[in-house]
């Protein structure tokens, strides 16, 4: 059994920094991990922060994209552009090599995720899922036992079990939760908060505000550039933006 993380924050926390010093830590040490963007994330084809860190991501997910049968997808394609020959004798030997393909899944905004998408990470983490992994005979070396001499190419079942690791906003400017944060809360093995200040004092920020047209952090009014449609608040501030923008409304 592998854990399923949720690794939250508001905007501007750092979260996607945190999430690159991480995919980055895996490539230092010679290991691989799976880089998953959603494609409702429009802001870049990248996973890209606001420090200009940045990776291409492996799987750009779509909303209704079968998130098991793309990792499935991406771990047969890999292996075999790694190998021009799978140098394994038993199935034992394969599953090795197969694990080696990929130590972890990383997903960058997961707040875009289905909840169907986000429950079946919960099963990659938990049980894992089975394979149905095509075997070439040219791939393989003359004496593995894995060569079936009546059909060039063959299928066995492999095991995948994968930690996941999610990175993502709790809640939307509405202070509600998303769908996938919810499905997150409620079953992610850990749950870690990435902490920021509120755009407007020192307390920290809990929630993403739209922000106001006219929106300063000092007093004399001078608004902040830097400062993009959402903004990190307190609870006060998030309070007293709210009540002026439904005021607004009616």
């Amino acid at each position: 059994m592998s854990k399923l993380y949720f690794n939250y924050g508001t905007v501007a926390s750092s979260k996607t920094l945190n999430l690159l010093a991480v995919y980055k830590n895996y490539e230092l040490q010679g290991r691989n991990a799976i880089l998953i963007r959603p494609q409702m994330d429009t802001r870049s084809d990248k996973v890209e922060s606001r420090a200009g860190l940045s990776a291409e991501p492996d799987i750009t997910l779509g909303s209704k994209d079968d998130i098991l049968l793309k990792i499935k997808d991406y771990m047969i394609t890999k292996i075999y552009n790694d190998h021009n020959k799978l140098e394994v004798k038993s199935l034992e030997e394969l599953q090795k090599e197969f694990n080696k393909v990929a130590e972890a899944v990383i997903v960058d905004e997961s707040q875009f995720l289905s909840v169907e998408q986000i429950k079946d990470l919960r099963s990659l983490s938990a049980t894992g899922i089975f394979i149905q992994f095509p075997i070439d005979n040219a791939h393989l070396p003359k004496d593995s036992a894995l060569i079936n001499k009546e059909n060039p190419i063959n299928f066995v079942i492999l095991h995948l079990c994968l930690p996941v690791m999610c990175y993502g906003l709790r809640t939307n400017s509405d202070g509600v939760l998303w769908d996938a944060a919810a499905i997150l809360m409620a079953q992610a093995d850990e749950i870690n908060e990435i902490k920021t200040i509120c755009s407007y004092c020192n307390h920290r920020a809990v929630f993403s505000a739209i922000n106001p047209e006219r929106a300063c952090n000092n007093s004399e009014g001078i608004v902040n550039p830097s400062w993009g449609l959402y903004i990190p608040v307190c609870p006060k501030h998030f309070a007293e933006i709210h009540a002026k923008q439904t005021k607004k409304q009616h």
